[in-house]
């Protein structure tokens, strides 16, 4: 059998993220992006509805056994990106080099 390359590799990989904020981080991001939209919005009422999203799907939102926590509270967008993919690599035992 030959060697398989990094793709294959991949592809036979299962990796899970469990990506996850807290309530108030979401609705302030929700909230924000409102506002860049022009929707007016009170941020009390934005949160308010998350909650109650959050408590109807609640029963579908599980993670995995074998899934890795990913809280993006205290990160930005591409901070959370960034912690995602370092979690991705470990999992799959990539190693990077130093000037990566």
């Amino acid at each position: 059998m030959g060697e398989m390359n990094v793709l294959e590799a991949i592809a036979i990989v299962t990796v899970k993220l469990f990506v996850t904020a807290s309530l108030a981080e979401r609705a302030h991001r929700r909230w924000l992006e409102l506002q860049a939209r022009g929707v007016k919005a009170d941020p009390a009422t934005v949160e308010a509805e998350m909650l109650a999203r959050d408590t109807r799907d609640a029963p579908n939102m599980r993670q995995a056994a074998d899934a890795v926590v990913l809280d993006t509270t205290l990160l930005g967008a591409d901070e959370a990106f960034e912690q995602g993919l370092l979690e991705v690599r470990k999992m799959l035992k990539i190693v990077t080099r130093p000037d990566n």
